[in-house]
């Protein structure tokens, strides 16, 4: 029998375990899913498990919140005993596999007993006769002499007051205030912080597993190596095409970097897997749009699709490629309809407060902004038009001057 699996999921303040002994199962708010959530952010079918030989592979299924693995976003990685999963507000905790249990043996037959060994009769100890006794005389109570001086009388104690000596809750007011004042402190301290670094730190508000690295130059190398771990274990040809796009990327924008050899070199080495100088098929044009979607880059996800269909226009998948640009074309006219709006509601925000309020509304209103603009590229021009003239109120009533999306 198979190893059975222990998963723990803690959700609703309530937790729940898990084992499983099957090869493959999935998670999600829909029946079919092994393991069942209740968030609301959890997709119907999130993500699924298979056991491989190096352990269990969690792949994302494209859900719209993502899935975190010990804290950092992933869409495929190999799990380890006490990782933890994290979904919207729900938390599984894999605890390693256990040995099946064998099945107890059967138990022997006793055999018959040749005669039903004799009751023995229990007797009862013979009844003696109680001895006569004397009758009973009363004792006259005895005499206490009597005391020289009568007993002096005692005051009554009033009883003790409950609660704290006069000094211990002293010290605690005391305490209260300065830990009260440290936390406003550090409050104003971050305030400072953030409206010093400017819109540039509204820009990570939700920018999909990799975020929008196009602004560091080390952000950008870091992304590399999270994709070679999350996406290229075990190696496939689609995740190494798209990473193979990333190598390029990297290299165009940041000549001079002192990973720039170390980044070619891992290009080297996955370029037999890529097989770049063969045209690509429908799986790679979709992992490449999913992985551009992740990272809410609408257009280049729609212009993978269409470099597919542009090279292979009679092929008989081309009906499910042109699904595919619908499907991004819905998800990114969904995208920009949330962003934007909750664009608008921060500039209103921004517009009824002042000082450090104002400027943390003005921060998100940008980052929604630019998100907005990111999506907009995936859906028509009537959108781009919106980013634009709402671009233009940014910095004619506030000052503020928010960069087109990349």
């Amino acid at each position: 029998m198979a190893a059975v699996a222990r998963f723990v999921l803690a959700e609703g303040g309530r937790k729940k375990l898990y084992r499983i002994a099957r090869a493959e199962f999935s998670i999600g708010r829909t029946l079919e899913c092994a393991v069942r959530l209740a968030d609301p952010n959890a997709s119907v079918v999130h993500c699924r498990l298979a056991r491989t030989a190096e352990g269990w592979l969690l792949e994302d299924e494209g859900s719209k919140a993502g899935t975190q693995v010990n804290g950092r976003p992933v869409e495929r990685c190999l799990l380890h005993s006490g990782d933890e999963i994290a979904i919207g507000g729900a938390r599984i905790v894999y605890e390693g596999e256990e040995a099946p249990a064998s099945p107890a043996p059967p138990r022997a037959a006793r055999p018959a007993a040749a005669a039903a060994p004799a009751r023995r009769e229990s007797r009862a100890p013979p009844v003696r006769p109680a001895a006569a006794s004397p009758p009973h005389e009363p004792k006259p109570p005895p005499v206490r002499p009597a005391a020289a001086h009568p007993p002096a009388l005692e005051h009554p104690r009033p009883p003790a007051k409950g609660g704290l000596p006069e000094g211990a809750v002293f010290g605690i007011l005391l305490a209260v205030l300065v830990g009260v004042g440290f936390v406003v402190f550090q409050v104003l301290q971050h305030g400072e912080r953030s409206g010093a670094s400017g819109t540039a730190k509204g820009r990570g508000a939700d920018a999909g597993e990799m975020g929008e690295e196009a602004g560091a130059e080390g952000d950008f190398s870091a992304v590399l190596e999270r994709f070679e771990r999350n996406q290229l274990v075990p190696p496939a040809r689609p995740a190494a095409r798209t990473f193979l796009k990333l190598c390029d990327e990297f290299l165009q924008r940041f000549p001079g970097h002192p990973k720039t050899v170390e980044v070619k070199g891992k290009r080297s080495a996955y370029a037999s897997i890529a097989k770049e100088w063969e045209p690509p098929t429908l799986a790679d044009a979709k992992f490449e749009a999913k992985t551009n979607l992740r990272r809410g880059r609408f257009g280049a996800a729609r212009q993978a699709i269409a470099d597919y269909l542009r090279r292979n226009p009679s092929a008989p998948d081309a009906d499910e490629a042109h699904g595919e640009m619908a499907t991004i074309q819905v998800k990114a006219r969904e995208r920009f309809e949330d962003r934007f709006s909750l664009c608008q509601d921060e500039l209103a925000r921004a517009a009824l407060t002042d000082s450090l309020d104002r400027r943390r509304a003005l921060d998100r209103a940008v980052a929604y902004l630019e998100e907005a603009d990111r999506a907009a590229a995936g859906v028509d021009e009537a959108h781009v038009a919106k980013v634009a003239a709402e671009r233009d109120r940014l910095r004619r009533e506030f000052g503020v001057v928010a960069r087109e999306g990349g």
